[in-house]
């Protein structure tokens, strides 16, 4: 048995020998063959029809998409921080609790605060309150008074009238008498002249002298009597009394004109100290703006307190990314305490160049590798703004590139937040289209050709280029089904070149 081993073992080598001496000769006599033959060699593929799918690969860092940081609600001491960075944290964990007792203390001053205040503010509105009445009050009374001070004038500038016109009526009456006694006196003197003339012996005539003396009585008794009138007459201007007590009612209602302005001056002394006394309407509004405001802070801080009071609870699940306190220290209000980012919510981040950015796209799907695990995902997002970034190896050289965002569905606890992953990106494919290699598509200032082979010649045929896989490039014009294309364009070859085809490929479907 050993020896029939070594027998083939034999056969196998020699066999093996012939063949490549064979093979040696085959080159030798092509070789020899080919110094005579100016053809340009060329290898060629028959242009088929199949599907092509065009990816995208790329490496990224893993990135939560959503991250909550938690802040101090007020100025408080921290009683335990029951997490470190790196923690995986579930929903409705306390994170970190504060000391109780300090804001129970809090809580109890912001309170005794909030009453001393309010009681404050309640006791000077109450006297603003009784100030103002009083104010209205003597406000009212000062009215009320003037009022009747008013009408006591008017009283008394009636009864000054009436009796100025009693007055007035009993002297021209009296001026009216005196000028009828005068011309009653006139008329008796031209009765008695005339008489007189009439009878110019009437001193010896008994009964003419009785005429003439009769006249002359007549006229001493109107002479009386106009002496009278003139007496009157000047005792009207110093001694009038008027009818009716007029002149005892004016002194009376003198007499009340003058307590009722006593009353007035006192009625405005009781206004003014009132006024006084009473916030004017700017301080009253400030006043209780600023106790509402008092009111708020407080009241808000209580607020803070009482969150304080629940401590830090996770509101989702996550990972702790950065924690800011420590026990026994304490806080300033607003001070960021600690950061989680989402364990769910997460995403593969990567720099996309301009090469890229022509072909994807939100909503293309991804297969995704992170440390050795398998995942979907799809694109979300692709940022609007390049960041710049000067390249490792030279600092004098920046490149830039586009944040593209890609979701990981149903990520599990070998994802890790920071850690790189990579993606493949299927951003298109074709079905039944024409597919050639990538090496046989060149460009020139007309644009991109292939060299096809038509008999023994060679033909530049102008291309419309689709998508392409890692080797191979779509036709969209130009090449149709079957047409012999040169794989590979060797130096030399050009429109209308002899060719001799020395190996024709077959095309086989990628994986």
């Amino acid at each position: 048995m050993a020896k029939n081993k070594k027998k083939k073992k034999k056969i196998v080598k020699w066999i093996i020998i012939g063949v490549i001496a064979l093979f040696i000769a085959f080159i030798v006599i092509n070789a020899v063959n080919s110094k005579n033959d100016t053809r340009v060699q060329v290898t060629t593929m028959a242009a088929a029809k199949g599907s092509i799918e065009q990816v995208i690969t790329a490496s990224g860092t893993v990135k939560s998409d959503s991250e909550v940081t938690y802040y101090a609600p007020t100025a408080v001491k921290v009683d335990q921080v029951n997490v470190k960075v790196g923690d995986a944290v579930k929903k409705g964990d306390v994170l970190v609790t504060f000391d109780q007792s300090s804001i129970d203390l809090s809580i109890s001053q912001n309170n005794l605060k909030l009453l001393a205040e309010n009681d404050t503010y309640a006791s000077t509105i109450s006297d603003d309150n009784t100030a103002r009445n009083k104010y209205t009050t003597a406000t009212s009374k000062v009215d009320e008074i003037q009022a009747a001070i008013d009408a006591q004038e008017d009283y008394i500038y009636a009864l000054e009238n009436g009796i100025k016109d009693e007055l007035n009526a009993k002297k021209e009456d009296n001026i009216r008498k005196q000028d009828e006694n005068t011309r009653l006196v006139m008329e008796l003197e031209r009765q008695e002249a005339k008489f007189k003339q009439d009878h110019p012996n009437y001193m010896n005539v008994g009964d003419q002298l009785d005429d003439v003396q009769y006249y002359d009585s007549l006229i001493l008794e109107a002479n009386a009597v106009g002496q009278q009138l003139k007496t009157e007459s000047a005792l009207l201007s110093t001694d009038f009394t008027a009818s009716e007590n007029k002149d005892e009612l004016l002194r009376l209602a003198k007499k009340d004109l003058e307590k009722l302005n006593t009353m007035l001056s006192e009625a405005k002394t009781n206004k003014s100290t009132s006024e006084a006394s009473k916030l004017n309407d700017f301080k009253r509004q400030a006043l209780t703006a600023s106790n509402e405001l008092t009111n708020l802070q407080i009241t808000d801080a209580n607020n803070k307190l009482a969150s304080a009071q629940e401590g830090i609870v996770a509101e989702f699940d996550g990972i702790v990314s950065a924690v800011s306190v420590k026990s026994g220290a304490t806080t300033t209000e607003g001070a960021a305490v600690l950061t989680i980012q989402s364990a769910t919510d997460i995403n593969l981040v990567y720099g996309a160049g301009r090469a890229d950015l022509e072909k994807i796209a939100v909503g293309q799907e991804a297969d995704i590798t992170i440390a050795g695990h398998e995942y979907k995902g799809k694109i979300e997002d692709i940022a609007r703004i390049a960041t710049v970034q000067t390249t490792a190896n030279n600092t004098n050289s920046t490149a830039s590139t586009v944040d593209v965002t890609i979701s990981i569905e149903d990520p599990d606890d070998y994802v890790y937040l920071g850690i790189s992953g990579k993606a493949t990106i299927h951003t298109a494919k074709n079905d039944d289209t024409i597919i050639i290699p990538i090496s046989a598509v060149n460009v020139d200032r007309e644009g991109e050709f292939c060299y096809i082979v038509e008999g023994d010649v060679a033909k530049k045929v102008y291309v419309k280029t689709g998508i392409t896989s890692s080797t191979e490039i779509e036709i969209v014009e130009g090449i149709k089904e079957g047409d012999q294309v040169i794989t590979l364009i060797n130096t030399g070859l050009q429109d209308g070149s002899q060719v001799l085809v020395t190996y024709s490929e077959v095309r086989q479907e990628e994986e």
